[in-house]
């Protein structure tokens, strides 16, 4: 059962990338369909597998924050100017974060996420490279010169670039294989290239967060490989003396960066964002319904091509909750962030994965430890949340960034449980040999005592 639950995910996943992309709009609605048979095989799976294991319906502390914030945004349907169109978006919203934060994060193994981490590598490299050889003819550049590449939207490319800038940087710091760690800069490579051409400043500072992250978790592998790094800079500066120059004008988005900084960077947003204060203000407690913004009308019909989008879905998802949910909903929005940063691995966590060895080895020596694949899944799920601050959201189950910050998550909790055993395993161990014959019941209070 868990293998198709496997599939079917691969299968929201890609149906999400392919219709997100300029020659996939004629097939939005299949997205839908996706989700539907996700949530249906993946809760099944769930409820089978705890009947196995002889467990009830248990509820462990994310899944009960969770469950609080479901109740706390599902007033705000109720208090909606349009039940109909909250409702249906809280209901598609629910499906996906039910998928990702419950069902699969409970049931996922180390081998399923390193699958989902090799497949969203692909899913990446296919969107970058159809975007370099194939983007659409019509929306290929705007007035400003960006590229729009195959997805049609500068921001929404710049930020699939920033998702393989991450991902292909970690692959090339934990690689063994000389040639893959070739191959994994080359993509580092491509996905920056797509990112500067996009000119998506949203983007910037996710790869700029991803990046950060990845020097704290692997100081001693960044330190070994900054001689390389600092070849490169240098290079590129040298075949392009007005690099300065360009970097200003891709920060300023203007072609005259002599301009103040604060007015350029706010210059493109400040009008979305005042409009997004003003319906806050109009509706401070319970907001406009979840997911609308001030310009819902009363009599929306069910449209399911646009249902996950509004006007203002880009404003940023503090702003978006703000105004579709009031005072309460930005609170609600607060746990949800809290689960995803609860899913870190502590530095004893990390030890105790080295104690025990837990390495495994393929055929192709890349050498993949549970701790160097969760921090890549709690990276890109933290990089991404930082990058829906600015555009973008992360509320959205017809969204391909959406679903791949709460798939990381998801994946990122999974792994941490399977630590969390073992190291229980390794305190159980360690206490009653040194109780020896006059043991005592060893329990999870005790456990949580010890640590």
């Amino acid at each position: 059962m868990n293998s198709i639950v496997f599939v079917c995910l691969i299968g929201y996943l890609g149906t999400l990338a392919a219709t997100q992309t300029v020659y996939g709009w004629g097939f939005m609605n299949l997205r839908w369909i996706a989700l539907l048979v996700l949530v249906a095989v993946s809760g099944l799976s769930w409820l089978i597998m705890r009947s196995q294991k002889g467990l009830k319906l248990f509820l462990d502390k994310s899944s009960i924050i969770l469950l609080v914030y479901f109740l706390v945004t599902f007033s705000t349907v109720i208090e909606a100017e349009n039940p109909l169109f909250s409702g249906l978006r809280w209901s598609s919203h629910t499906m996906m974060l039910t998928i990702f934060l419950v069902f699969i994060r409970q049931n996922l193994t180390f081998n399923q996420v390193q699958k989902i981490q090799v497949v969203l590598k692909i899913i990446i490299a296919v969107l970058l490279f159809l975007s370099l050889l194939n983007p659409a003819p019509q929306t290929i550049y705007d007035s400003l010169q960006v590229f729009r590449g195959a997805m049609g939207n500068a921001n929404t490319m710049g930020q699939i670039a920033a998702i393989g800038t991450i991902i292909y940087f970690h692959s090339f710091l934990t690689r063994r294989g000389k040639w893959l760690r070739y191959l994994e800069f080359f993509l580092v490579c491509i996905s920056m290239a797509v990112l500067w051409w996009t000119g998506s400043r949203s983007a910037l500072i996710t790869v700029i967060t991803g990046i950060g992250l990845i020097i704290v978790f692997y100081r001693q592998m960044v330190r070994n490989k900054m001689f390389w790094i600092i070849y490169l800079i240098c290079l590129v500066s040298l075949i392009s003396p007005t690099l300065p120059y360009k970097v200003k004008q891709f920060i300023y988005k203007s072609e005259d960066p002599s301009s103040k900084f604060m007015i350029q960077m706010t210059k493109s947003r400040s009008e979305i964002w005042s409009a997004a204060w003003e319906g806050f203000k109009s509706r401070p407690v319970y907001g406009w319904g979840f997911g609308a913004d001030s310009e819902i009308t009363k009599d929306w019909t069910i449209r399911l091509t646009a249902l996950g989008t509004v006007k203002r879905d880009a404003v940023n998802d503090f702003l978006f909750m703000l105004e579709g949910c009031g005072v309460i909903g930005l609170g609600a929005y607060l746990l949800l962030i809290y689960i995803a940063l609860k899913q870190r691995l502590t530095r004893r966590q990390v030890l105790t994965l080295e104690k025990i060895n837990y390495k495994r080895l393929d055929p192709k020596e890349y050498y993949l430890t549970v701790s160097h694949i969760h921090a890549i899944m709690f990276i890109l799920a933290i990089s991404l949340l930082v990058l829906v601050q600015f555009d973008n959201t992360a509320l959205s189950a017809g969204n391909f960034i959406s679903v791949v910050i709460w798939l990381s998550v998801a994946s990122a909790g999974s792994l941490r449980k399977e630590v969390l055993s073992k190291e229980f395993g390794i305190y159980y161990y360690s206490i009653t040999k040194a109780q020896g014959s006059q043991r005592k019941p060893f329990t999870l209070s005790s456990f949580r005592q010890l640590t």
